[in-house]
């Protein structure tokens, strides 16, 4: 897949005023197996459209501890950083394009892509694509799909239909070593070339 991309940011959008998300819980012990979840069930992708291992990310401290722990993994695979699901509505597209950007400025080599969910709500989508997001999920159900997905096309950019699977982070506490653990593991030893619905400009 992945991740999104006008390249004048690290996070595929300008925005300002970045947020910053709740922090991990403790209660995840570091042998416990990566709790994720598949907001929806992956479908056929289009050809050539792959992703790397994706984290739901909320703020600041989660995309910076998801790039820290590629790194420490060796940095060759990369991640996906993914907005939770309202993100799209709070911070907003700018407000969570800021954030990314913060978290990639120490690792601004890293391969690195970020989705900015939309869930089932057109408006936010063109929104987004107005603020220079060039990859995006709207929900394949929503009934205007095929019009934001050919505003979609006359900029570049990439709209899919559905989330790839993603490890959320809500409940791992990050500050702890077993949290990273986890994140590390899932990183490492997730799957990649998970699939997502979309349509690439519309097409």
């Amino acid at each position: 897949m992945g991740r999104i991309a006008s390249r004048t940011d690290p996070g595929n959008g300008p925005g300002k005023g970045p947020g910053d998300g709740p922090e991990g819980v403790p209660g995840n012990e570091a042998g416990a197996a990566p709790r994720h979840v598949a907001r929806e069930a992956p479908g056929p992708a289009p050809a050539g459209l792959s992703w790397l291992p994706a984290v739901t990310v909320h703020g600041l401290r989660e995309a910076e501890a998801v790039l820290r722990a590629v790194t420490e993994a060796g940095g060759g695979r990369g991640a996906v950083l993914l907005s939770a699901p309202g993100a799209a509505t709070w911070p907003g597209p700018a407000g969570f394009a800021a954030v990314i950007r913060l978290a990639r400025a120490r690792h601004p080599a890293l391969p690195c892509r970020t989705l900015l969910d939309c869930g089932a709500m057109p408006g936010l989508a063109l929104r987004a694509l107005r603020e220079g997001w060039r990859e995006l999920i709207l929900a394949e159900t929503c009934p205007a799909f095929a019009q934001v997905a050919g505003a979609g096309q006359a900029v570049g950019a990439v709209l899919h239909g559905r989330a790839p699977e993603a490890l959320s982070l809500d409940g791992i506490d990050l500050r702890r070593p077993g949290g990273m653990a986890i994140l590390r593991r899932w990183l490492t030893t997730s799957p990649t070339g998970g699939e997502m619905t979309g349509k690439a400009g519309g097409g």
